[in-house]
């Protein structure tokens, strides 16, 4: 008999042997794949899990579990794994229901899978609906929602519901609507049906990075080690023969905007926005676009600092309906000060063509006694988040707060241009910043002075000015730092375009 013969995928285990070997499980595995990994399990993961005979198969198995949901196997860390531990705690902070955890809720396992919702309400549904007692009570932070608490006689249940719109990102083609009701002594269930179990097995098989990647046995059914497929894809071909040729491809054109900001250990986080015009790409017959970024930092002695590749969908509509012109991306990279080759590009999967470039990259040292400003970010809004700061697609969020680059959209009258910024090396604790606004070399507008928050020696500049005033055209906004104490002021410039 040959070797592939013997190799069997652990689904074809018969279900008899599963039943016997269940209570060979330890508690530690059985919490595993009953409690920590519950909400991201597929149903024929759990199932095969059971199906091992022994607890280091069972150890293996779990090293499997989390190399298949590794976004990038290129790198020490996995990315997923780091995220989803953070959810963990952020759905025990905020949606625990008495004693029980709040990611093992209803609501946290929604969480874990998709985040919050885009909206929630609440309301009472009719007495024959619903058990007839109220939850523990709770407040989701950051909602207006609040869970009433007490009482054990008849009367209306409180009810949830989370809607979330179409997101590709997020599995959902469709947009999703949960209701969620109060049971005694459960807080708020999640109300389930066929058709809803299939959508979130479907989000939790969509979380699986490397299907390839198997669960394989021999013969006795222990684990075989895993065969990780090779890396190559067709973005990684192309960057391999950029930074061979340098050979440029202009098929698909690009924006890819690097800002500074200090970062620990002496080096600079770098986080870059890439922006496509949608009109280059070709959408599905869904109307989704699917574009990989890739590209990689290599350094003065040649060595590669940074190298990535990211698989993105969009849809080519807002939820509301309106054309989106641009596909933007956003990746936070880590480097020490100096000078950089920047290998990067852009490819259309359902198109099959691409867009790369080599440019060059000066980081910004902030690791020195001078003060310095970091970049001025214009933005279009902020929000309060819960994800992980620092991680492809969101590198512009600092602490909770998620800023949305304009890049090279352009303003409307109805916004507000807003600006963020540290000082770094701040001597006292009385720092002003105004905003001069220019088109070309005329002056337009200027602010008063404002004071700027000072801790440990950084400043932060956050404002938001209204456009409603400001005539339609490009602008070059000159941000003026000044220190009382000293009498020096510091200047730093950002640019924006606004259109009526």
């Amino acid at each position: 008999m040959t070797r592939s013969a013997l190799f069997v995928m652990l689904a074809m285990v018969a279900t008899a042997a599963s039943s016997a070997l269940t209570q060979q499980i330890s508690k530690s595995h059985e919490r595993w794949i009953e409690r920590d990994v519950a909400a991201i399990a597929t149903r024929e993961e759990t199932r095969l899990f059971r199906t091992l005979p022994a607890d280091q198969d069972r150890d293996a198995f779990q090293h499997i579990f989390w190399l298949r949901r590794d976004p990038d196997l290129a790198t020490r860390t996995n990315e997923f794994k780091d995220i989803y531990e953070e959810r963990v705690g952020v759905a025990n902070d905020r949606l625990p229901s008495g004693s029980r955890p709040g990611f093992l809720t209803d609501m946290g396992q929604v969480f874990l899978l998709f985040g919050f919702p885009a909206d929630m309400t609440s309301g009472r549904a009719s007495e024959s609906s619903v058990p007839q007692a109220a939850p523990q009570g709770q407040r989701i932070e950051g909602s207006d929602t609040e869970y009433q608490t007490g009482g054990s006689g008849p009367g209306p249940a409180r009810f949830q519901t989370w809607t979330y719109p179409a997101d590709p990102a997020l599995g959902l083609a469709q947009p999703l609507e949960l209701q969620f009701r109060a049971q005694p002594s459960f807080g708020y269930r999640l109300l389930k049906s066929e058709e809803l179990d299939e959508r979130l097995e479907s989000r939790r098989q969509s979380l699986v990075s490397h299907p390839d990647i198997r669960y394989e046995v021999d013969s006795a059914g222990n684990l075989l080690p895993p065969s990780v497929p090779s890396s190559a894809t067709p973005a990684t071909e192309i960057l391999e023969s950029l930074m061979d040729s340098r050979a440029e491809s202009e098929a698909i054109p690009f924006r890819a905007a690097p800002a500074h900001f200090r970062s620990t250990d002496g080096e600079t986080y770098v986080p870059v926005l890439f922006e496509v015009p949608i009109e280059a790409l070709e959408p599905s017959s869904a109307s989704e676009i699917d574009v990989t970024f890739f590209g990689a930092i290599v350094d003065e002695s040649g060595e590669i600092s940074a190298r990535f590749e990211e698989r993105v969908w969009r849809t080519t509509t807002t939820p509301d309906g309106r054309p989106v012109s641009t596909a933007t991306f956003e990746m936070p990279l880590q480097l020490a000060p100096g000078s950089y080759q920047a290998y990067l590009g852009v490819r259309d999967e359902n198109g099959e063509t691409h867009g790369s470039r080599v440019s060059s990259l000066a980081v910004r040292d902030f690791d020195d006694d001078a003060v310095q400003i970091s970049t001025v970010l214009v933005y279009r809004n902020a929000s309060e988040s819960v994800e992980h700061a620092g991680t492809p697609g969101n590198a512009f969020q600092f602490g909770r707060i998620k800023l949305d680059p304009v890049g090279s959209d352009a303003l409307g009258p109805e916004d507000a241009v807003g600006l963020f910024f540290y000082v770094y090396g701040a001597r006292g604790s009385d720092l002003t910043a105004k905003y001069v606004f220019y088109q070309g070399a005329e002056e337009k507008a200027q602010t008063r002075p404002q004071p700027l928050l000072v801790s440990d020696g950084i400043a932060v500049g956050n404002d938001e000015i209204p456009l409603a005033s400001f005539a339609a055209g490009d602008y070059r906004v000159l941000v003026e730092v000044r220190d009382p104490a000293s009498g020096a002021t510091y200047r730093s410039s950002a640019f924006f375009t606004l259109q009526q």
